[in-house]
This record gives C-alpha cells, sequence and structure tokens, in this order.
C-alpha cells in the first residue's frame, strides 16, 4: 500500500513539472507574439530565373546601407561566370542551330569565328572560370557580333539564355578592366542559383 502512494506521489510529481513546462513554453510563445505582432513578413516564391533575389538586393539597396566594397567585390566571380555561361549557351545553340533547322546556314560561325566559338564554350563548361582578361572579352565581343550569335540570341528563350546576357555583352570592356569593382546595376543584373531559404530584415 506503501508503496502504491509513493509511487502516485511521483507521478503526481512528474505532472506538476510538465505543467510548469507547458505553462513556461506558453508564457514564452505568447511574449514572442506579442513582441513580433508589428512585423511584416513576406515570402517570396517562384521558379528559377523569376527574379526573387533580385528583389532582395533591391531591398537592401533601398532599405539598408546598400553593398559596401567588398561585397561588390565578391560579384566579380559571378558576373564573369555570366558571362562565360552566357556565350556558351549561345554557342552551344548556334551550332545545334544550324544542325537540326531548314534554314541552317543563318546559325553557322564564319570560318573566322569558329576557333573562338570552339575555345569560348569549352571555357563555358568548365567548373572554375578563368579571371576575364582583355583578350578573353576581345574574344567574347567578336563573338558576339557574328552573326550568327545574334540570330540565336533572338531565339534565346528557347535556350534559356539568362536575361543578364545582352547587358553584360555590352559592357565587356569595364567587366575585364583590371581594376573593376561593379555597380550597383550589376550587381541588380548578376545571376546566381539561389537554394535553401534567404531571410533578410529591414526597416
Amino acid at each position: 500500500m506503501g508503496l502504491l502512494c509513493s509511487r502516485n506521489r511521483r507521478y503526481n510529481e512528474a505532472d506538476v513539472e510538465e505543467n510548469a513546462q507547458a505553462e513556461e513554453i506558453e508564457r514564452r510563445i505568447e511574449q514572442e507574439t506579442k513582441a513580433e505582432k508589428h512585423i511584416q513578413k513576406l515570402l517570396l516564391l517562384g521558379s528559377g530565373e523569376s527574379g526573387k533575389s533580385t528583389i532582395f538586393k533591391q531591398i537592401k539597396l533601398l532599405f539598408q546601407t546598400g553593398f559596401d566594397e567588398a561585397e561588390l567585390k565578391s560579384y566579380i566571380s559571378v558576373i564573369h561566370a555570366n558571362v562565360y555561361q552566357s556565350i556558351k549557351i549561345l554557342c552551344d545553340g548556334s551550332k545545334e542551330f544550324a544542325q537540326n533547322e531548314t534554314d541552317s546556314s543563318k546559325y553557322a560561325l564564319s570560318s573566322e569565328n569558329k576557333e573562338i566559338g570552339e575555345k569560348l564554350s569549352e571555357i563555358g563548361g568548365w567548373l572554375e572560370y578563368p579571371h576575364l582578361t582583355k583578350e578573353l572579352a576581345q574574344d567574347i565581343e567578336t563573338l558576339w557580333n557574328d552573326a550568327a550569335i545574334q540570330e540565336t540570341y533572338a531565339r534565346g528563350n528557347e535556350l534559356q539564355v539568362p536575361d543578364c546576357a545582352l547587358y553584360f555583352m555590352e559592357n565587356l570592356e569595364r567587366l575585364s578592366d583590371g581594376n573593376y569593382i561593379p555597380t550597383k546595376d550589376d550587381v541588380l543584373y548578376a545571376r546566381v542559383r539561389t537554394t535553401g531559404v534567404v531571410e533578410i530584415q529591414f526597416r
């Protein structure tokens, strides 16, 4: 009999402790809810290349301190990667259209640019891209101005050419400068695949 009472007392003590913990948790939740009442939360969902990260960058520019020099410099490799990826997509797309389309001749690179196309397409497939030098920028510009690449770019939506391609191709000389530091516009145009959840707080 005494043993049974002792067990009941232990159970009662455990219940009291559990109830106290539950009350403490409820109290904390209520405090946090009150503290966050004035906070508005916005969840951005969308497919790749729909502009979610760009909105985050714009918020940083408009409502925070913007990008300091170190942050701007961190985008150099991203921007150079965008250039190499774009020209590779266009080179490969041009070759594909030249093989499969009835009016294939307009997608064929000029004989003097074929070698440049092969070289840039190969670089665009590397895991790590080289720094964009003046020489490489000149090759990219030459290829960009080829009529076949322009015809291919006109069908860029079929190849998923990044939206930033035209902007960066028009700024190759600046992007390949040895002292290049990205501008705010460069950062906004830069495309990098975002994985996971990104959170930003602003007032």
